[in-house]
């Protein structure tokens, strides 16, 4: 079979990738003790007063007499006493984490823009006022397996030193990694089948004691061309350019 070569290009970042302060066993050991102990009421909410989802299709294969049956436990769903109080505090999931940080990142280009009394523009007031609720400050991010793309390994610490400026009088964001070998336990105290990242939000309530002891092992994060822009030498961007080798059908061969 013929092969062609394809030319592809790659775009690499021209500053170096930040690597997370490695924990010891012990003190990752004790951060998931604590961090379990916090979210395992929104597991056990979760696990007594929801029913899990088993698709659209499944509605279609359920005889009438069971669609009443599950209308009457949606009743008894609905009379379901309030979520706990944690529910509010804790963020999991790497889209709905990622959103948070984007938006404390432009809300943070504002805050600095109108201190220096420049103008907005239009899509920087809309950042402002499209999602209020999302202005809560992150005190700690947990990446739970380092299996994440390395885009987003790369973009992550970059966010969370930039919506940290959103909020200067609190301790900037801890991000923490978390061995894969505790996400079978993390994902038992949530109930949820698997997890990526967990994010802590402000003043959640008995939290006080994890973010101490994250505070003291886990330094800030520090990226030299965020913190001294005008300091460091210009660095252009890396253009790879990469040779694939692809097999050609029989079937193109021969409209040839």
């Amino acid at each position: 079979m013929e092969c062609k070569i394809k030319l592809s290009w790659q775009l690499e970042s021209p500053f170096n990738r930040r690597t997370l302060t490695k924990l010891s066993t012990e003190q990752e050991n004790i951060i998931v003790d604590l961090l379990c102990k916090i979210v395992t009421p929104i597991g056990r909410y979760s696990l007594n007063h929801k029913t899990p989802s088993k698709g659209k299709r499944s509605k279609k294969r359920e005889p009438k007499s069971k669609r009443d049956a599950k209308g009457a436990l949606t009743t008894l769903i609905d009379e379901a006493p309030p979520k706990p109080e944690i529910s509010s505090y804790v963020v999991f999931g790497l889209n709905i984490v990622l959103q948070r940080l984007e938006y404390l990142s432009n809300l943070s280009k504002i805050q600095r823009v109108r201190s220096n009394d420049m103008k907005l523009s239009r899509g920087e007031k809309a950042v402002n006022e499209n999602k209020p609720f999302f202005n809560q400050h992150f005190s700690a991010i947990f990446m739970v397996s380092m299996s994440q793309p390395p885009i987003i390994e790369e973009i992550l610490p970059q966010l969370v030193v930039t919506a940290s400026l959103t909020h200067p009088e609190l301790p900037e964001t801890r991000l923490v990694h978390i061995s894969k070998e505790h996400h079978n336990k993390i994902c038992e105290c949530l109930n949820i089948p698997r997890v990526s990242i967990i994010g802590i939000l402000d003043g959640a309530p008995l939290s006080s004691g994890l973010l101490e002891f994250i505070r003291k092992h886990v330094p800030e994060i520090r990226i030299p061309h965020l913190s001294e822009p005008g300091k460091l030498p210009y660095v252009p961007v890396q253009i790879n350019a990469v040779e694939t080798i692809s097999k050609v059908s029989a079937k193109r061969q021969k409209l040839r």
